[in-house]
């Protein structure tokens, strides 16, 4: 239970609560710049390269295998690989630190004074050392203690959100909040983390050996083509981020509401996707035996109660949004109903997808999705550069969410349907046809109630009643279908 709650409520703590702190306390300005400095560094992140998850599952197909001995050299040799990959974090996060034309390109003001200079070098330290230290986690996969070392990691995280409210508390700048990020990754990853594993599991106490091929043979191209679907995605969402930056036209605000919409449509995606991985893992599971009728009836029920969630959900977020904007840091100002629509135009036109993915994951299939992926992506720096819109927050948000509807949508639904039938295309529609029209009405409800409201908490008071009572007829008219499908299992 602790695996599963920890992450989700760290998740929760550091976009909801760290996040209005620094708007409230740093301001608009100083926020926007808080997201360059860390979008500046984190997109460095891409030079692991896949590393971790191949060197992760080769360790724990040998521990499995009953070879543990053979399982901590390939951690030790392993770490090498990652202490070089961290190097390279460090030293590119220098160029930044030190080096004006980087600056000016990542949309940093150049030159950097000594300070932020410094609050550069933490935050590219505290990616690096979590690179250096980031297969811990395949150790505590190796011997099937995952459940822990998730929590460790959730609870790693919460002590960066603390550590930084800390500064935030004491009214200290940037830079203090920087070290903080820095010093919660010296404290977590490499003492609790290592001092917890050599105490549970000796054999695998922190160590480094040079590489040989008993480890590295094959790794590259495994981690090349795991690294396909993680490498364009982590810079689709940091890349947004400095191109507003750095560009000249975006005004003071620009960055900030962008940042915060994409926190509210993101947080809606992390919280229901503990519940879609679980169902895609049970239609993994019909798949492997067989089971193809249960399969289809299945997939039909839960893309449609996943489809009424993302249409309920953000009806409810663009009706109230910004009592909640407000609520939340402040600046009711910020919220921006055009681009969160298109940020959550994908969960509502396309709802079968957050579904499909995980499953062609969780069935060893992930071809399709890397493909998919790619194609986004290409699309994406397409219209991104080709769009005749001059708010570049738009431009960039239609660019990375309108091409998660096509291509990514139709490779991934087309992998999942192998045999494409009229009740196939049903079900696809149906799915979002509940999502829009649920949004729709639950909008519309929203507009309807909120002049009838006096004050925020009111406002949103009234809100959650209107979203319980959807609810609830959402449940009532589930009740029937699930009843059957339950009875034909």
């Amino acid at each position: 239970m602790a695996s599963q709650v920890m992450p989700l409520a760290s998740n929760l703590i550091d976009r909801v609560i760290l996040t209005a702190v620094m708007v409230r306390i740093w301001g608009i300005t100083g926020f926007e710049y808080w997201s360059i400095l860390m979008a500046a560094v984190t997109i460095f992140s891409i030079i692991d390269m896949g590393s971790q998850i191949s060197f992760s599952n080769k360790m724990a197909e040998a521990a499995h295998a009953g070879a543990k001995d053979q399982a901590a050299r390939i951690y030790a040799e392993s770490n090498m690989i990652f202490l070089g990959l961290a190097a390279t974090v460090m030293g590119l996060t220098l160029l930044v630190a030190l080096m004006p034309p980087v600056q000016q390109l990542m949309g940093l003001p150049a030159p950097l004074g000594a300070r932020d200079q410094i609050a550069v070098l933490a935050l590219g330290f505290a990616v690096a050392g979590r690179m250096a230290m980031s297969n811990q986690a395949g150790v505590y996969r190796a011997n099937s203690a995952f459940a822990r070392g998730t929590t460790l990691i959730a609870g790693i995280d919460l002590l960066r959100v603390a550590l930084t409210l800390g500064t935030l508390a004491f009214g200290l700048d940037l830079m203090a909040a920087a070290l903080a990020t820095a010093a919660s990754v010296v404290i977590g990853n490499m003492l609790m983390m290592s001092l917890d594993i050599a105490r549970r599991f000796p054999l695998f106490r922190y160590r480094v050996a040079r590489p040989t091929p008993f480890s590295t043979k094959g790794q590259l191209r495994l981690g090349l083509l795991y690294s396909v679907g993680f490498i364009p995605s982590v810079v689709m969402v940091q890349l947004p981020v400095l191109l507003i930056g750095s560009n000249a036209g975006a005004t003071t605000g620009i960055l900030a509401s962008y940042v915060l919409l994409r926190t509210l449509s993101n947080f809606l995606r992390t919280a229901i996707s503990k519940f879609t991985f679980v169902l895609a893992m049970e239609l993994a599971r019909l798949k492997t035996q067989k089971r193809d009728d249960l399969f289809d009836s299945t997939y039909r029920l839960v893309t449609r109660a996943v489809a009424c969630l993302f249409g309920l959900m953000a009806g409810m977020l663009l009706g109230f949004g910004p009592d909640l904007m407000q609520l939340w840091v402040g600046k009711a100002e910020l919220f921006d109903p055009l681009i969160l629509l298109l940020m959550l135009s994908p969960l509502v036109v396309t709802p079968t997808v957050q579904i499909a993915s995980p499953y062609l994951t969780f069935a060893s299939r992930p071809g399709p999705v890397a493909k998919a992926v790619l194609l986004q992506s290409a699309a994406a720096a397409l219209l991104a550069v080709a769009l005749p819109i001059d708010n570049i927050a738009i431009r960039l948000t239609v660019a990375v969410y309108c091409t998660e509807l096509f291509p990514l949508a139709l490779v991934i639904l087309r992998a999942v349907h192998t045999r494409w039938s009229l009740q196939t295309l049903w079900d696809e529609a149906s799915a979002t046809a509940l999502a829009i029209g649920l949004l729709v009405a639950s909008y519309g409800a929203s507009v309807a109630i909120r002049p009838l409201l006096d004050g925020q908490v009111m406002t949103l008071a009234g809100g959650a009643l209107i979203g319980a009572a959807f609810g609830l007829a959402v449940l009532a008219g589930f009740y029937r279908p699930f009843t059957q499908w339950k009875a034909n299992r």
